[in-house]
């Protein structure tokens, strides 16, 4: 199968989202194209875009759909619920028409969580949730030395969620 990938490539939801199964779909057969980053493309099966950040996509949709090109939406948020004191909320509104447009016309959309997918059903009832990925090639676990480890992570837009 012939897969794109309309995304940016500079975050690290590229890389959890889209990088690594990039990486394993192709190590499956499947020929990955990334259209932020080449200059000429082949036309594909399936057109997967990441987030609401660019607005030519509902082009490229309506041409994908003129051309009977699956389309898969992919986001980790939901845009509509973010908060005025989110760093975001300016930028994010201004986002929100593309992404409902995104929500409804694609032919199946992801997400990271069930709770997130319930609430996206409202636009699209084929939502499906694919966790997360982390590539086991770059990680390796040291033995335990008996201490409890604690990690976090997160992003200074979800402050107000910190609890």
């Amino acid at each position: 199968m012939n897969i794109c990938l309309l995304t940016e490539t500079q975050s690290g939801c590229y890389k959890w989202r889209g990088a690594i199964p990039a990486k394993y779909l192709s190590q499956r057969g499947h020929r990955v194209q990334i259209l932020s980053n080449q200059t000429q493309y082949e036309a594909p099966d399936v057109l997967v875009l990441y987030r609401a950040h660019f607005p030519q996509a509902v082009k490229v949709v309506e041409w994908c759909q003129k051309n009977n090109i699956r389309i898969v939406f992919d986001t980790d948020d939901a845009l509509d619920l973010v908060p005025p004191e989110n760093l975001n909320y300016k930028a994010v509104q201004s986002r929100l028409p593309l992404y409902e447009t995104l929500l409804r016309s694609a032919d199946a959309v992801t997400t990271t969580t069930e709770a997130l997918a319930s609430h996206l059903r409202r636009w699209n009832p084929n939502v499906t949730v694919i966790p997360n990925s982390i590539d086991p090639d770059e990680w390796t676990c040291r033995p335990r030395n008996g201490e409890a480890r604690v990690g976090w992570t997160g992003s200074p837009t979800h402050r107000s969620e910190e609890h």
